[in-house]
């Protein structure tokens, strides 16, 4: 055996069963640069009912009504806002976006009054456009009677038609925050395109109603940061643990683990801080566990005191496990934006002085 396969060898038998098992915990995983600047406080919000400078024609659908659902959809995909129902506050919040100066004021108390963040508009700024465009094309085609000598083939050639319908509509994204009154705003053509065989193009309103829908999309997508599930590896290792209590440690981190496993994480908590209290707080295993419950649970202070503590005992060997490494690199960046969209604290007032 060389060093270099010794060296592997001796690797894979440090961090064996290591990270065992995981658990999966929602993180941000792109951020818009307008929304980290400026709305790092707006979580949850109502959605106005959409609005148009200039009424599209939709046929019998509603279009509005089509654009509230694709820009709700849309956000729900993105996994990042709560969404709050607004339909009893909808007739105030179609003013507010019709409104040429904005209300502060009264954005704030409906913000209170429903329990919201922030608003987000969508506006059609200005008259779809549509055109049809039909495009001809020759087909070699060729007919054949008789057989063998007799065999004869006449070469001819059909006119086919292929219709394209292509429409744009201008639409704008305001998110405002109720507190700070801070507005990011998205702004952009909507278009649609379909093409169909003969030489009647797709329907005017249905392409306009296809195209105001694909913007409530690109709105919900250029404002919203997304979510999505990141697996968070668990840990059995006895690593700082007193050898007179590994046995006992080792079994209380893996009944934690398979609680865990089945979603049960107060009583997978409540195992590993036996197993730390049995290792006299010295398991780097039950730190991290335990931190990774309070992740889950939003306590980001207590996470990240537990993860400091597993590190320390896992010293060098916390360095050179990757996994965890980028684990903790994710954490500590979902806790300065959860930082970031604290209010911040009211300064106390001293006593005057007699």
């Amino acid at each position: 055996m060389t060093y270099r396969d010794l060296a592997i060898t001796l690797i894979a038998t440090l961090f064996a069963g290591r990270c065992a098992s995981y658990v999966k915990i929602p993180v941000v995983t792109q951020m818009p640069e307008i929304y980290a600047k400026r709305m790092a406080d707006v979580k949850i919000i109502a959605l106005a009912p959409p609005v148009a400078a200039m009424q599209p024609d939709t046929g019998e659908e509603e279009w509005s009504v089509v654009a509230f659902k694709s820009l709700q959809t849309s956000l729900g995909e993105q996994r990042f806002f709560v969404i709050v129902d607004s339909s009893a506050a909808a007739e105030a919040l179609a003013g507010f976006a019709t409104a040429e100066i904005p209300r502060p004021p009264e954005e704030k108390n409906l913000a209170k009054k429903i329990g919201v963040d922030g608003f987000l508009y969508m506006q059609l700024t200005g008259a779809a456009e549509s055109n049809c465009s039909v495009r001809s094309y020759q087909v070699r085609k060729e007919q054949c009677s008789g057989t063998g000598k007799d065999r004869k083939c006449v070469t001819y050639y059909e006119t086919h038609y292929e219709s394209t319908r292509y429409t744009a509509v201008p639409v704008r994204g305001k998110l405002v925050s109720a507190k700070t009154q801070n507005t990011i705003v998205f702004a952009d053509r909507a278009v649609h395109s379909a093409t169909v065989s003969g030489s009647s193009c797709p329907s005017q309103s249905w392409s306009t109603l296809v195209a105001i829908a694909n913007g409530a999309q690109m709105i919900a997508q250029a404002m919203s940061p997304t979510v999505t599930d990141m697996e968070i590896p668990l840990d059995a290792d006895i690593e700082g643990t007193p050898a007179e209590k590994e046995a006992e440690v080792k079994a209380l981190l893996k009944e934690g683990i398979a609680l865990a496993d089945k979603q049960d994480f107060r009583n997978a908590r409540n195992k590993w801080m036996q197993a730390l209290d049995l290792s006299s707080a010295k398991s780097a295993a039950a730190h991290w566990n335990i931190a990774v419950t309070f992740w889950m649970a939003g306590d980001y202070e207590s996470a990240t005191q537990h993860f400091n503590s597993s590190r320390e005992i896992t010293g060098i060997h916390f360095t050179n496990d990757r996994e965890k490494s980028q684990t903790l690199a994710k954490f500590l960046e979902e806790k300065a934006r959860f930082d970031a969209a604290k209010p911040a604290a009211k300064p106390t007032k001293g006593r005057a002085k007699k």
